[in-house]
C-alpha cells in the first residue's frame, strides 16, 4: 500500500478536488502534491638477451650474439561498455525526494529541501525537509549543511551568475509557497529574498543572458480554494531581490519544460492543467509551445509538437537544436496518462519540431544531463506500469539513436542528476516505489 501511494499521488491529488470537495481537499492536496571496463593491456613479453662468453686470452674472434625476437602477447579486445553507475562511499544524512541539486562554482553539489514519505505527512510538517547537504566530487561523500528558512518540494533551485542560488516556491504543511530564499555560498547560509507575485509549484525557473531569472507557470492550490495552473510569469533580479510581471503565456501549464535557447530566448513546451477553479482531474496535456523574448518581455507562439506530454525533458544542444524527450502523453481513448519513448528535435531558426528517434524504453520524470562529449544521459523515471526504472540510457543526436547503458544500482523517480567538473554526473536520491533513498551514485 505504502508503494503504491508514493507513486499515486500526483493522481490521488488530481483528483481530491472532485472527489472530496475544495474544502476538504486542501490540507490532502498540498501535502501530497506528488566498473568501468577498459582495455586490459598486457607488455609483451621479452626473453632475456644472454650475456657474451668470457674473453679468452688469445682472444679469438667473437661469435656474434644473436638478439632473440621478443614474443608478442596478445592484448585481448575490450568489452564495449557505454558507462557504467558507482555508488558514492557517502550517503546523504535523510533520503529525499523531490529535491533539487545544483552545482556550485567551487565544483561541490548543493542539495536542498525535498520530501521524506517515511513520516506521517498529514501531520507532521518535518515530512517537508527544510535541510540541505553538499555533495564533495572529490572524496564522494556528502556533508550537512545549513538549514533553509522553510522545507519546501516541487521547488524550483537556480545557480545566480553571482553564484548564489535561488530556491523558489514549493509547497508544504503551510500550503503552495510565493516566498524565496538565497543560499550564499561565501556563508554557507540562506537568507530571506523576498517573495513571487503568486505562490506556485512544479514551474519552471530559467536564469536568462542577463542574470535574471524566469520563472513560469505551475500549480496552486489557494485557500479561497482556487485550484489552478499558472499561465503568469515573472522575472526575478538579483541585483534588487525583486520581483515583475513577465508576461502571460497562452495558458496555464503545470509541468512544463523550459530551455534556455542560445539566441536568448527560451522554449516552453507541453504540460497540463491540472485543475481549474471548479474542478481536478483532466486529461489535456499540451503539444503546443511558446517563446519568451527577454527583449519585448513578452511570449509569442512558435511550432507544436506531435505528441501531447507533460513531465518530459527538454535539452538544448551546443547546435542550438533542442532535445524533447519522454513524459506522458494521453492514451488512446484520453481516459489516463501513459509515458512515451518519442522524441522530439526543436529547430529555433524554422521553429519546427521533427521526428529525434526514440526512447529504449518509455519514461516519464525522468531526468536528462547533456555530456562533453555531446550525447544525454536519461535515468530513472517511471515506466508503463508506473513503477520506478532502474535503466539509463545515452541518446546520440547526430544518429538519432538511443543506447542503454548498464543500470543504477536502485530504481528511481523524483531523483536528480548533476553534471560535474569532471563530466561525470551525480545521480542522488528519489524513490524506488516502496521507500525513498539516501544514496547516490556516479555515472562515468
Amino acid at each position: 500500500m505504502k508503494r503504491k501511494r508514493l507513486l499515486e499521488v500526483d493522481s490521488l491529488k488530481e483528483f481530491i478536488c472532485v472527489r472530496a470537495g475544495f474544502a476538504a481537499a486542501l490540507i490532502t492536496a498540498i501535502l501530497l502534491g506528488t566498473a568501468s571496463c577498459g582495455s586490459v593491456t598486457q607488455t609483451a613479453g621479452l626473453s632475456p638477451i644472454p650475456s657474451p662468453s668470457p674473453v679468452p686470452t688469445s682472444t679469438p674472434t667473437p661469435t656474434p650474439i644473436s638478439t632473440p625476437t621478443p614474443t608478442t602477447t596478445p592484448t585481448p579486445s575490450p568489452t564495449p561498455l557505454a558507462g557504467i553507475f558507482t555508488l558514492t562511499p557517502g550517503v546523504m544524512d535523510i533520503a529525499r525526494f523531490n529535491h533539487s541539486a545544483t552545482l556550485l562554482d567551487d565544483g561541490t553539489v548543493l542539495i536542498t529541501a525535498g520530501v521524506n514519505s517515511s513520516f506521517a505527512c498529514v501531520a507532521v510538517p518535518s515530512c517537508f525537509i527544510q535541510s540541505s547537504e553538499r555533495f564533495d566530487p572529490g572524496s564522494g561523500t556528502f556533508t550537512k549543511g545549513p538549514t533553509m528558512i522553510a522545507g519546501r518540494h516541487l521547488h524550483t533551485a537556480t545557480r545566480l551568475q553571482t553564484g548564489m542560488v535561488l530556491i523558489a516556491g514549493g509547497v508544504n504543511s503551510t500550503g503552495f509557497l510565493a516566498t524565496t530564499e538565497l543560499f550564499d555560498p561565501a556563508t554557507n547560509s540562506f537568507h530571506s529574498s523576498g517573495s513571487m507575485a503568486e505562490n506556485r509549484r512544479q514551474h519552471t525557473a530559467t536564469l536568462l543572458n542577463d542574470g535574471k531569472v524566469l520563472i513560469a507557470g505551475g500549480f496552486s492550490l489557494d485557500a479561497t480554494p482556487d485550484a489552478k495552473s499558472r499561465s503568469s510569469a515573472e522575472l526575478y533580479d538579483p541585483a534588487t531581490g525583486a520581483f515583475s510581471s513577465a508576461g502571460t503565456m497562452s495558458t496555464g501549464r503545470t509541468d512544463h519544460a523550459a530551455a534556455l535557447l542560445n539566441d536568448g530566448r527560451v522554449l516552453i513546451t507541453g504540460g497540463n492543467i491540472l485543475c481549474t477553479a471548479t474542478a481536478c482531474g483532466f486529461i489535456n496535456a499540451f503539444a503546443t509551445a511558446e517563446l519568451y523574448d527577454p527583449a519585448a518581455n513578452a511570449f509569442s507562439g512558435t511550432g507544436s509538437m506531435a505528441t501531447a506530454r507533460l513531465k518530459h525533458t527538454a535539452t538544448v544542444l551546443p547546435s542550438g537544436l533542442v532535445v524533447i524527450s519522454g513524459g506522458e502523453t494521453p492514451d488512446a481513448g484520453n481516459t489516463q496518462y501513459i509515458p512515451t519513448a518519442s522524441i522530439e528535435i526543436y529547430d529555433p531558426t524554422t521553429g519546427t519540431f521533427s521526428p529525434g528517434g526514440s526512447l529504449t524504453v518509455a519514461r516519464s520524470s525522468h531526468t536528462a544531463t547533456l555530456l562533453d562529449n555531446g550525447q544525454i544521459l536519461f535515468t530513472g523515471g517511471l515506466d508503463l506500469t508506473r513503477t520506478p526504472l532502474n535503466s539509463a540510457e545515452l541518446y546520440s543526436p547526430d544518429t538519432h539513436i538511443s543506447t542503454a547503458v548498464s543500470d543504477m544500482s536502485d530504481p528511481r523517480v523524483g531523483h536528480t542528476a548533476t553534471i560535474l567538473p569532471n563530466g561525470q554526473v551525480l545521480v542522488a536520491g528519489g524513490s524506488n516505489g516502496a521507500s525513498d533513498l539516501a544514496s547516490g551514485e556516479i555515472f562515468k
